[in-house]
C-alpha cells in the first residue's frame, strides 16, 4: 500500500432540506448523511499545499431535478463518490438552480452573501430570481463546517411549481462567469432525495454540514 492508497476523503457530512411555508412553519423535512465526493480530495490537497484559494473553497450550491427514479419521484437514485456533477447537469433536459456565494464573508446571523443565482431549464437561458436568497456559513466545532442556505419563496420555481430531487456543493466558481455558471467548479458533496416541491409560497432551507 502506498501513500496514495491511504489518502482519506473527509469522513462524512450531513444534509437536510426543509420546506417552510409563508407562516414560517416547517411543512416537510428530509435529512440524511451526504456523500463527500472524490473530487473533494483534490480541493483539500490544494488548500493544504497553500495553492491560492481560487479553486479550492466551497462557494456554490446547485439543485437538480434528475436525482430520482424515472418511475417514482419519491425514490432517490443511488450514486457513488466518483460522480463529477449532478444527474441534471449531465442530462440534456435537466433543470438546475444555482447559488454562488462569497464563503469568506458569509458568516454571522442574517448576512446575505449571495453573489449570483438563477434557474436554468434544460439547455435554455438563465432566468434571474425574483428575490435574493441567503447563505450563512459557520464553523460549529473543531471539525465541522456548516452552511445554511435559504432559497427565497419566489425563486427556483420554474415559473410556477418545480420538484427538486438532488443537490451538490461545488468548490470555486468564477464569479464573473455569465455564460454557464452551473458548469464551472468541482463537485465537493452531493445528495439525492425524495422530491421536494418548490413554489412561490415555500422557502427551501438547506442545512449542509461537512465533517473532517
Amino acid at each position: 500500500m502506498n501513500l496514495t492508497d491511504i489518502v482519506q476523503k473527509p469522513t462524512e457530512g450531513y444534509f437536510k432540506i426543509e420546506c417552510i411555508n409563508v407562516d414560517g412553519i416547517i411543512i416537510e423535512t428530509f435529512g440524511h448523511k451526504n456523500m463527500i465526493m472524490k473530487e473533494s480530495k483534490a480541493s483539500v490537497a490544494r488548500s493544504t499545499r497553500g495553492t491560492p484559494p481560487t479553486d479550492n473553497y466551497i462557494n456554490k450550491l446547485v439543485l437538480g431535478d434528475k436525482g430520482s427514479s424515472d418511475d417514482n419521484l419519491l425514490v432517490a437514485k443511488p450514486f457513488d463518490f466518483t460522480r463529477k456533477e449532478l444527474f441534471a447537469q449531465e442530462e440534456e433536459n435537466g433543470s438546475k438552480y444555482y447559488i454562488i456565494f462569497d464563503p469568506l464573508t458569509a458568516s454571522g446571523e442574517g448576512d446575505n452573501q449571495v453573489i449570483k443565482e438563477g434557474y436554468v431549464e434544460g439547455n435554455g437561458g438563465i432566468i434571474s430570481p425574483g428575490q435574493k436568497s441567503n447563505v450563512r456559513s459557520s464553523i460549529i466545532n473543531e471539525s465541522t463546517i456548516q452552511y445554511v442556505i435559504d432559497i427565497a419563496a419566489p425563486n427556483a420555481n420554474g415559473g410556477g411549481i418545480k420538484a427538486w430531487t438532488e443537490a451538490a456543493l461545488f468548490t470555486y466558481t468564477n464569479q464573473n462567469t455569465e455564460v454557464s455558471p452551473i458548469e464551472t467548479g468541482n463537485i465537493f458533496a452531493m445528495r439525492t432525495f425524495p422530491a421536494k416541491v418548490k413554489d412561490d409560497t415555500t422557502v427551501f432551507r438547506i442545512t449542509w454540514e461537512v465533517v473532517f
